[in-house]
């Protein structure tokens, strides 16, 4: 493996997680219309995570008008978020170790080396749709009754593969400021 999973960008998150093996026929009939469907999830995500200016110097009616909207929206999403999550099954929350090309996910059971893995990420509480990710099964560490399988990620497209690295990002950021405060 020329990437270590533990150096560089990564995020370390307990987040709802389904994951099950899959045909590398299956994968290539549907890979691009994942790519379009994560570019998009993605970039709700990553928007849900961003902070606007408190205010516009150049106009401020217009940035109380943006804040009412933000507010109204925010609240919308609030309170439809769990009103669909709580509409289907909710899968279980796992250890996930997340880099730009692999992921370690720690369940009780894993597929076998080398297959290849369908894996539904939901990432934002606030957003009960997930991200699917698919990649081969590259190795298998059992320790002290844990099962952790590492997988290396199929590319994405590249405006998915920006919007993942930015959210890793945020990711990184958010756990290196916990670090600090501890």
């Amino acid at each position: 493996m020329s990437e270590s999973i533990e150096t560089g960008l990564l995020c370390k998150e307990n987040l709802p997680v389904c994951w099950r093996v899959v045909a590398e026929e299956e994968i290539r009939t549907t890979q691009i219309a994942t790519h379009l469907l994560n570019e998009e999830r993605f970039r709700v995500i990553n928007t849900l995570d961003d902070h606007r200016p408190e205010s516009l110097e150049d106009n401020p009616g217009l940035s109380q008008e943006l804040q009412k909207i933000d507010f109204k929206l925010n609240l919308i999403l609030e309170m439809l978020g769990p009103l669909v999550a709580a509409g289907s099954d909710s899968p279980v929350t796992l250890p996930v170790l997340l880099t730009p090309h692999r992921l370690t996910l720690t369940c009780p059971d894993a597929a076998a080396v080398n297959s290849w893995l369908e894996i539904e990420l939901f990432l934002h509480a606030r957003y009960p749709f997930p991200v699917v990710l698919f990649g081969q099964l590259a190795r298998v560490v059992s320790v002290a009754g844990e099962t952790s399988m590492e997988v290396a990620l199929l590319p994405l497209s590249e405006p998915a593969q920006e919007q993942y690295e930015k959210y890793l990002f945020r990711c990184h950021r958010r756990q290196i400021a916990r670090a600090k405060k501890s």
